[in-house]
């Protein structure tokens, strides 16, 4: 009987010892995520610019560097509270990236870093590895990729950065405004075949250049003036002038078109924007 008694109270005991823990455990989750979320607001007053009346963050100089050095200590902090809360990571990236990018304009001007200031490749290398605990956390965030894109190509790192864009569009493949910025960063980048790439698939999803009401027979190309509105501002336009700043070749342009009597007509009013239009 003793050793029964024994082994009851032994049990009661590390049932009693884990109720606790888990009672201090679900108490202290929400303390860490307010300290987490404190931190991270602290970390974004420290660098706003109190003379606009919008979050707009200083410009980084010899001023203002230990400011952003506070920033990025507290949104340090925020991160080790909260370690699954990609938003902490990430702006913990874009500090990172803001960093790498004025060090490596200070230097290309012939001026040197102020005493503590990163180097840029060190700045641009945690910037990747923030953007990659990010990007872990919550993988079909589009924003996400395609900032970690843009950090890709400020360092020059094409392959990076193509693998970067092609996750931005996997989260949402047929969304037309996505797909014109993830053409233009190729074509900004000089990576001309896949901007090319994206602008064919941009016009094909971009269909918002079609009447409201369609019409036959010999109105069908009679175009009101809300009509070629429309033209000129649809995502096949946008297209059109991607295409055309890869290879200033009508052929290709016309390739990307498609074939439909709308898109020929945006097509048309393209050139004539262009001012390679039949008649010149």
């Amino acid at each position: 009987m003793r050793e029964v008694d024994f082994n009851l109270k032994g049990k009661r005991s590390y049932v009693t010892l884990l109720g606790a823990a888990v009672i201090l455990l679900l108490i202290s989750l929400p303390l860490r995520s307010f300290k987490a979320d404190s931190s991270y607001r602290a970390a974004i007053i420290i660098v706003d610019d109190a003379e606009t009346e919008r979050l707009d963050m200083l410009v980084i100089s010899e001023e203002t560097l230990n400011k952003y050095t506070s920033a990025i200590a507290l949104v340090e902090k925020a991160r080790h509270c909260s370690p699954l809360n990609a938003k902490y990571s990430s702006h913990e990236a874009r500090l990172y990236s803001m960093f790498g990018v004025w060090a490596e304009t200070m230097l290309s001007l012939g001026e040197p870093l102020p005493e503590g200031a990163l180097e840029p490749s060190v700045a641009f290398a945690r910037a990747e590895e923030s953007f990659l605990k990010t990007v872990s956390l919550q993988p079909t965030n589009a924003d996400y990729h395609m900032a970690f894109a843009d950090l890709y190509g400020t360092m020059k790192n094409s392959e990076g950065m193509d693998k970067e864009l092609r996750r931005t569009i996997a989260a949402y493949p047929v969304n037309a405004p996505l797909r014109h910025l993830v053409a233009m960063r190729y074509l900004l980048n000089d990576m001309k075949g896949n901007a090319l790439e994206h602008a064919r698939v941009l016009a094909d999803i971009g269909r918002g250049y079609f009447p409201y009401i369609i019409k036959e027979g010999d109105d069908a190309l009679r175009f009101s003036k809300a009509d070629i509105d429309r033209f000129y501002k649809s995502y096949l336009f946008v297209a059109l002038e991607i295409a055309w700043r890869v290879s200033e070749d009508k052929d290709v342009v016309r390739s990307i078109a498609p074939d439909n009597i709308y898109a020929e007509e945006v097509v048309e009013l393209f050139f004539d924007w262009r001012g390679v239009g039949d008649e010149f």
